[in-house]
């Protein structure tokens, strides 16, 4: 779950809040989504980057002023 700067892992077995990923620079974090690894993305649909919390890590993964407010996306395996 998303809210303004913070992720929150949630076990959804138990309902319990399990870790919580705090970016203070970011500006409003909006859509989550997960790859077939369960790398986590998630848009910061103000500042223009997409961020991906992976190994217990989040990092900004793409920024580009092109993204123009990302959200509503998805991951999907790359097809060549």
């Amino acid at each position: 779950m998303a809210d303004i700067n913070k992720v929150l892992q949630i076990n959804t077995n138990t309902s319990k809040i399990e870790k919580v990923y705090k970016v203070d620079s970011a500006k409003f974090f909006n859509d989550v989504t997960s790859d077939a690894n369960g790398d986590i993305y998630i848009s910061d649909c103000f500042d223009n980057k997409i961020y991906k919390i992976s190994d217990g890590e989040i990092k900004v993964w793409l920024e580009s002023d092109f993204l123009s407010m990302p959200m509503d996306y998805y991951a999907e395996k790359m097809k060549f």
